[in-house]
């Protein structure tokens, strides 16, 4: 944890340089590293951002994305419908080192496909209200839905779990067959919050399924019976990066935003998993 923190610090002082202006809130992301005061803490204590308030959304594993969504656009709303002063920007931050957490007390084959899957992965991005972004005249993704589930009798299938010398990763070999099984109900209920049919609009959607490997993309990409070149951004990130834990979705949602190919108003369609076994997705726009 101690070396954790050296890094994130590290991470940290790239992602806001002197002179940067202070958020009105930072969501730090997290599943790989803990300490308190948190990193984040200790750079906003030393730019004396006194009106910056730091959230924690920790230990989701592959999912946290969605739930740091889930609350920045909570914060954002609750704060324009009369619970304290408009806020005008809400950063989320993910440090996930994972290389911390390889397991060399043990060459299992869980542990390998640990060692051989998983890689680290820092990144930041900001939500605002729409006016405001669009005045801004640049590129983003407009949130429209972001929905959670359990899927009943999977708790065992996925645990990250405290062990003498790392956090210990163990995945079930079931979990592809719980996502094949599950996926197209959990896609359909997600759209119909949008007042959409799945089935009518799929062929027009880009996807962002968070890579837990190529077997959940594969198993995905069959259930919902799509093509290859709608998933193909999660390929291209888990062939460059690995798994890197919560902060995969938003590199797959940054290769997105630069691909010209895709014009704006396209809908994009995030899926991702974790401990629970907790599916979660979110649907958004391309500005």
């Amino acid at each position: 944890m101690s070396l954790f923190g050296q890094i994130v610090d590290q991470v940290l002082e790239k992602t806001y340089p002197t002179n940067t202006l202070a958020p009105d809130d930072i969501i730090h992301v997290s599943c790989s590293g803990y300490l308190a005061p948190s990193p984040v803490e200790k750079m906003v204590s030393q730019k004396q951002w006194r009106k910056t308030t730091v959230t924690h959304s920790y230990h989701m594993g592959c999912y946290g994305s969605i739930p740091a969504l889930r609350m920045a656009t909570g914060f954002l709303a609750a704060s324009y419908y009369g619970l304290g002063k408009p806020k005008q920007q809400i950063d989320i931050v993910h440090t996930e080192f994972l290389t911390l957490h390889v397991n060399l007390t043990s060459l299992a084959p869980r542990d390998i496909l640990a060692m051989t899957l998983f890689g680290d992965g820092f990144i930041k991005y900001s939500i605002y209200p729409l006016k405001s972004f669009v005045s801004q005249k640049s590129s983003g993704l407009k949130v429209l839905a972001l929905k959670e589930a359990i899927i009943p009798n999977s708790l065992a299938e996925m645990l990250w779990n405290l062990s003498s010398y790392n956090f210990e990763m163990i995945l079930s070999k079931k979990i592809p067959f719980l996502i094949r099984d599950n996926i197209l109900i959990f896609v359909e209920e997600l759209m119909s919050e949008i007042g959409l049919e799945f089935a009518k609009e799929k062929d027009k959607i880009v996807f962002a399924i968070h890579p837990g490997g190529p077997k959940i993309i594969e198993f995905i990409q069959r259930s919902l019976k799509i093509a290859p070149e709608q998933v193909a951004f999660s390929h291209e990130i888990l062939t460059q990066f690995g798994n890197m834990s919560s902060a995969t979705l938003p590199y797959i949602w940054d290769k997105i935003l630069s691909a010209k190919e895709i014009p704006s108003g396209t809908l994009v369609l995030s899926i991702a998993f974790g401990p629970g076994l907790t599916a979660a997705g979110a649907i958004m726009e391309k500005l």
